[in-house]
């Protein structure tokens, strides 16, 4: 149980932190634009799920907060 809370508390604190320098947290996409027989074309995009900074400053507390509190548990 403390491992859980360890690593939760890592992956907020890691979101809050991209938050603030990132505006966000990337990932890329790749979606088919053409499916005919055998011809098959792609394309990949890259998508930024935007994290307002409010958010940003919640979920590096809220890490912070979870970290302390499994450290203190354990």
């Amino acid at each position: 149980m403390k491992s859980l809370t360890l690593i939760l508390g890592a992956i907020l604190l890691v979101a809050g932190i991209a938050g603030f320098l990132f505006g966000g947290v990337p990932y890329q996409s790749q979606d088919t634009i053409l499916d005919v027989g055998g011809i098959e074309a792609q394309v990949e995009t890259e998508k930024r799920v935007d994290i307002p900074p409010v958010a940003s400053a919640i979920l590096l507390v809220g890490g912070v907060g979870v970290l302390a509190w499994g450290i203190k548990k354990g």
